[in-house]
């Protein structure tokens, strides 16, 4: 046996307690918990974390707005809501379906989503924005047989911008987009929309940039990332490697000093982080589901969240957009300090979807969509990110 003087060996054991009071800390539980019951009908829920405001469409397709609490609960008048409008998931005959978006810029915090026509079967564009304690809700000019909207959040902008599907009087579906309330600014761009069960893709706005995150096919047919000017109406190719692209998100990253960044699901099963270095764009990390998960192969849904300094994604696992053993996870995008985290309950067997964030003063916390058999609605769950 070794024996240590006095001085030294206090000193280790103050050593081993540090170590141990470290690695407590950095020991994770789920804290996973229902916000909001089947009984509800709360789905494809959306958050704005400046305002604390959840918008969603229930069960009779209603748009509603909830208050969230700091804590991540749910607040006054609880998971009814508050009324703003009779929505739409957009054509009778689509694939998928989309619940309200929030939309922010220098005219402050709107709603934008799919609203019939009084016919009862066309969609159209449609937005609400607060009146005081109330929506005011009406149609957008000249937006009839349009759905599927993604709006810009950047807070500087005269006004939001909205990208959608335009469906032509043939059954052709565009993709266009528009400053919100200018219908003359309708422009085509070359983007793409897939609603499938076996993965989903949509483009994205590029974070206070007038551009849009997409993919588009190179010469072999590869997916690959893409940023397009919206103003030049040019499109830039960011990747030139292998697999097959989707997913595609920009935005700044303060670990990185302020680089822009890019994400995207490569081949449904890895998740891939690039950093721009110039003009360049250079792969940095790969994080693929089978090294965390065993047993799932697929990503769904990745959804971008800055928090203190550092940027993760969180997303679900799966081997299809809907499995019954799904799983929420968060991974940190930098590999000097990787971090990948489940954070729904893993005693639960449940299809789980459409993870969004929120953060409050108190924290970091997500939110899904839980299905407990095929034909059961709904859920909406919390869970809290340990950060």
């Amino acid at each position: 046996m070794i024996r240590f003087p006095v001085a030294p060996r206090a000193a280790l054991l103050a050593l081993l307690c540090a170590f141990a009071g470290r690695a407590g800390a950095a020991a994770f539980a789920p804290n996973d918990v229902e916000v909001c019951s089947a009984a509800y009908g709360v789905t494809d829920p959306e958050f704005d974390s400046e305002s604390r405001f959840m918008t969603f469409v229930n069960a009779q397709v209603q748009v509603r707005v909830a208050l969230m609490n700091a804590d991540g609960s749910i607040g006054t008048p609880g998971c009814v809501g508050v009324l703003v409008d009779q929505g739409a998931w957009g054509w009778p005959d689509s694939t998928g379906y989309q619940g309200p978006e929030w939309g922010r810029s220098a005219n402050g915090l709107e709603i934008f989503y799919t609203r019939f026509l009084p016919d009862g079967k066309t969609p159209a564009l449609a937005h609400a924005v607060a009146n005081g304690k109330a929506w005011q809700a009406s149609y957008l000019a000249s937006g009839s047989r349009r759905s599927t909207i993604v709006a810009s959040t950047d807070a500087t902008a005269p006004e939001a911008r909205i990208m959608y599907v335009a469906r032509t009087m043939s059954g052709q579906d565009l993709p266009m987009w528009r400053e919100a309330e200018e219908p003359a600014s309708e422009t085509l761009y070359p983007g793409s929309y897939s609603f499938s069960t076996v993965t989903g893709s949509v483009p994205r706005w590029v974070a206070n940039e007038r551009a849009i995150s997409m993919v588009e096919p190179d010469t072999s047919g590869v997916m690959q990332a893409v940023r397009f000017d919206i103003d030049t109406q040019t499109a830039q190719v960011l990747t030139h490697d292998d697999g097959n692209k989707a997913e595609v998100w920009i935005w700044s990253a303060p670990e990185f000093g302020g680089d822009r960044v890019m994400t995207t699901v490569v081949d449904g099963c890895c998740l891939r982080v690039y950093r721009q270095l110039g003009s360049r764009w250079v792969l940095v990390n790969t994080i693929k589901v089978a090294s965390l998960a065993p047993g799932l192969s697929a990503m769904y849904s990745p959804q971008p969240q800055v928090y203190k300094g550092r940027s993760y994604v969180v997303v679900e696992f799966g081997n299809q957009l809907k499995d019954p053993a799904s799983q929420i996870w968060l991974l940190a995008i930098d590999p000097s300090v990787p971090l990948a985290r489940q954070l729904s309950d893993p005693q639960t067997q449940a299809v789980r979807t459409e993870p969004e964030t929120l953060v409050t003063k108190q924290g970091f916390y997500v939110y899904y969509s839980q299905q407990v058999g095929a034909d059961q609605p709904r859920s909406l769950r919390r869970v809290s990110t340990g950060l």
